[in-house]
């Protein structure tokens, strides 16, 4: 079952944020060009992790998933402009992980 769409401020925005940016990144860097669920993706599989993010557009759509966490997502994001919603965001080992893997050090 999904979390309730929720906007997030402060210290969990900029957490949720810095994930964001260190997932682009590294879907810009490894990612392939694909179709999932008929719709185009950037999708980057980095071991456990699997990155997708749409490709470019007004509303943008970020989906993470570890191996160790079944099927669900452990971050899913939208955002427009300055507006992110957090859709899922199950806190976890796999944060320092992908902060690692993109050169950014680890979470706060």
């Amino acid at each position: 079952m999904r979390q309730q769409q929720r906007r997030v401020t402060g210290g969990r925005q900029r957490e949720a944020l810095e994930l964001r940016d260190a997932c682009m990144l590294l879907a810009a860097r490894h990612g392939a060009q694909r179709e999932v669920g008929g719709a185009p993706v950037l999708e980057a599989g980095l071991g456990p992790l699997t990155v997708r993010l749409t490709p470019g557009g007004a509303s943008r759509w970020l989906e993470v998933r570890h191996a160790g966490a079944g099927d669900a997502p452990v971050l899913e994001l939208r955002w427009s402009g300055d507006g992110l919603e957090v859709v899922a965001f199950r806190r976890g080992a796999w944060e320092a992980e992908l902060l690692r893997l993109a050169g950014r050090g680890s979470p706060r």
